[in-house]
């Protein structure tokens, strides 16, 4: 009927049962919500439409409607060494684990001495859990000292790094 609506913005985690203001008095029918703002977790989204400002106090209407569940992720891959490296005359074999808490590890990517980042896979062939496998075997090395370093994406778009050094 044309009234001006306000909406407030409540959220709450699966293991809540309380929703909690977010944003209130908003016009616009939209709103960003900065997940950097809330803690690792799955949340609902609560949305309540009122035409109060609009209306004689009684007679106004209001209505609610809840999302869908909601992940937020803001914590990077962790990225380990598995055992020492394993130095051979012009080849080192290094193996990381990644493993991402709240979400599935995405794609990885290596890099020797600071050159171009490469894409891997894990070893068993697909980024597809949170916690997977990389065994790097870099061959051709010169002596001395070399920097290995694997970089992880979660589904979320965080990354983990992990640089070791190695000497032939």
């Amino acid at each position: 009927n044309g009234d001006t609506l306000e909406y407030a913005v409540y959220y709450r985690a699966l293991n809540e049962s309380t929703f909690r203001l977010l944003k209130e008095k908003l016009r616009d029918s939209f709103y960003t919500i900065d997940g950097a703002t809330l803690a690792d977790g799955r949340y609902i989204i609560k949305i309540t439409a009122s035409d109060a400002a609009d209306n004689p106090v009684g007679q106004a209407l209001s209505g609610e409607r809840l999302s869908e569940e909601v992940d937020i992720d803001n914590t990077p891959p962790a990225v380990k060494l598995v055992g020492p490296p394993q130095v051979q005359p012009e080849r080192v074999l290094a193996v990381f684990e990644v493993e991402d808490a709240t979400g599935k590890v995405k794609r990885a990517d290596a890099s020797i001495n600071g050159g171009p980042w490469s894409p891997i896979f894990p070893d068993d062939g697909i980024a597809d859990s949170g916690n997977e496998r990389y065994s790097l075997n870099f061959a051709g090395l010169a002596p001395g000292e070399h920097t290995i370093s694997l970089r992880a994406f979660d589904i979320s778009g965080n990354v983990g790094t992990l640089s070791i050094s190695v000497r032939q």
